[in-house]
């Protein structure tokens, strides 16, 4: 594949949905990448995931063991630490023989209930 049918990488699409104020984003094939802003799934971008571009960005995020815990099981949980930008819990899975993957930032400092709505 070259660079114009790849766009953008991991990081980016996790830098991007931190700085939309996303919860998480979703990698599923024939869609474009996706920010959950509020609740709402948000396009990050125009470009639709094909098979391999999906699969080149999940397996990427995983080591050996990971891979062959996926392959095994047809599902993976993993958390992913990058420097500069956060930690994300993750979950990896194949959907329609597709392997499309999820991840969750973990924001590194916990809100005040007031910060999240609730009362004293």
């Amino acid at each position: 594949m070259n660079q114009q049918e790849n766009p953008f990488d991991l990081v980016e699409l996790l830098a991007a949905t931190i700085e939309a104020r996303g919860s998480d984003l979703h990698l599923s094939v024939d869609v474009p990448p996706m920010a959950r802003i509020h609740g709402s799934l948000v396009p990050l971008s125009e470009q639709l995931l094909t098979v391999d571009f999906c699969r080149q960005l999940v397996m990427g995020a995983i080591n050996e063991e990971q891979r062959a815990r996926l392959e095994e099981h047809w599902e993976l949980d993993f958390a992913l630490q990058i420097a500069g930008l956060g930690r994300f819990r993750a979950n990896a899975h194949y959907s329609r023989g597709a392997l499309e993957a999820a991840f969750r930032h973990i924001p590194a400092r916990i809100p005040e209930l007031e910060e999240l709505g609730h009362s004293p």
